[in-house]
Order: C-alpha cells, then sequence, then structure tokens
C-alpha cells in the first residue's frame, strides 16, 4: 500500500480515547492531519513477498489411471469378466398381433344370472335423487336461541364491568437496615 495523500481529507474517525482541555478549545484554523491510509487501485497486491503462502507442488502417479467414456464399446479383450448370470435364450418365444385374444381357449365358462332389476329405473339429467339422509339429529344440540349477533359496527365493550384495583400491600412492618 502507498501513502498517497487523498483528494478529499477524511473525518477523524470518533474514539472513546481521553481527550485533553486543550483539544475541546475554540476550534483554530489548522491543517487538516495526514491521511492514514488510501486504496490500493484494483489488482495490486496487498502482501509482500514474504507474507504469502507458497502452494506447494505435490508428485502425484497417475499412470495407472485411465478414462473411459461410458459410451465407448470396450474390446471384449479388455472387459472385466462379469458375475452375472447369463442371458437366458427367447428364441422360442414370439409376440401375438395386436388384438388378439391371448386367454383364447382358457376362458371359463360364462354364467348367466337370473337379476330381477325391474325396480330400477333411471331418473332424468339434472333431477334430485332423493334427501340426504340428516344423522345430526340424533346428537343432543344445546339450546342456544339466548344467543345472538351484535349490529355490525356495535361496541361490544359497552357493558363491561369495571376492573377494580386492588389495594397496595400494607408494608408498614419492612424496614431497611
Amino acid at each position: 500500500a502507498s501513502a498517497e495523500p487523498s483528494p478529499e481529507p477524511k473525518k477523524k474517525p470518533q474514539s472513546s480515547a481521553t481527550v485533553s482541555r486543550s483539544e475541546l478549545a475554540a476550534p483554530t484554523a489548522s491543517v487538516p492531519p495526514e491521511p492514514t491510509f488510501t486504496m490500493a487501485p484494483v489488482g495490486s497486491n496487498v502482501l509482500n513477498d514474504d507474507e504469502r503462502q507458497q502452494p506447494k507442488t505435490q508428485d502425484i502417479d497417475t499412470s495407472a489411471i485411465k478414462l473411459v467414456s461410458p459410451f465407448l464399446d470396450l474390446e471384449p479383450a479388455h472387459q472385466e469378466p462379469s458375475n452375472q448370470q447369463p442371458v437366458p435364450d427367447t428364441s422360442h418365444l414370439t409376440i401375438a398381433a395386436s388384438g388378439v385374444d391371448l386367454l383364447e381357449g382358457h376362458h371359463s365358462q360364462w354364467v348367466e344370472l337370473e337379476l330381477d332389476l325391474s325396480a330400477i329405473e333411471l331418473a332424468p339429467t339434472g333431477a334430485s335423487l332423493g334427501p340426504i339422509k340428516d344423522d345430526s339429529s340424533e346428537i343432543n344440540r344445546p339450546d342456544i336461541s339466548q344467543i345472538s349477533i351484535a349490529e355490525p359496527g356495535a361496541n361490544l365493550l359497552e357493558n363491561k364491568p369495571k376492573q377494580i384495583t386492588p389495594p397496595p400491600p400494607n408494608t408498614d412492618h419492612l424496614s431497611i437496615e
């Protein structure tokens, strides 16, 4: 960092140090103090050479490392032996044509059921399907007929009882020694 004078005088920083009476006297015309620091240009070295840590170079043997693309087919001679089971032979299997009944000849016998559906009819579109059963009538409902809702903007605290402030405790028996 260089000690170049800055173009504008800096204000003296406030500190909690003791100030003598002469410093508190009426302000006098004086030369502004020299700046204690300046800003270094961008990219400047702020540390001296002896203050910098030098990186330690490592000697690492990478001759045994081989990088191979995962999309590259390795030659059979270079492939590692696998512990996987051999792929089963599926040459005797075929694929059926689209829409073919795969269970032909394996269907169970169709059993015709005799159902009486004469009492069932479809309701017209948009018709009410009947009342919904209300199970809430079985609950004992409390009588709330005496409860009402206040009008909007009503003063809800107009009948609030006055709060009674208790008297202060008796401290006559206390003393300070």
